[in-house]
């Protein structure tokens, strides 16, 4: 899974599906509450944290881009 910090501009967790034709693409894990614009850090690195004691196989990576840009190859389709 990804952690995207936007450094102050939130934060959005992703984790690796693939799409009908079976290509490398990205969902939403966690989305933000009703109300609200961003999942809050808090809440993505608890998910991160129950997602690695259930599967130590689990990894996660941050990335720090104020724009929130997901670097790895696939589209973001949940």
């Amino acid at each position: 899974m990804v952690k995207l910090n936007g450094l102050g501009n939130g934060c959005q967790i992703l984790t690796q599906i693939r799409d009908i034709d079976g290509k490398r693409a990205w969902m939403h894990a966690l989305k933000p509450k009703a109300g609200e614009e961003h999942v809050a850090e808090a809440d993505i690195d608890a998910y991160i944290r129950r997602s690695i004691e259930r599967d130590r196989d689990v990894w996660a990576i941050e990335i720090e881009d104020k724009t929130l840009n997901n670097p790895f190859e696939g589209d973001i389709i949940g």
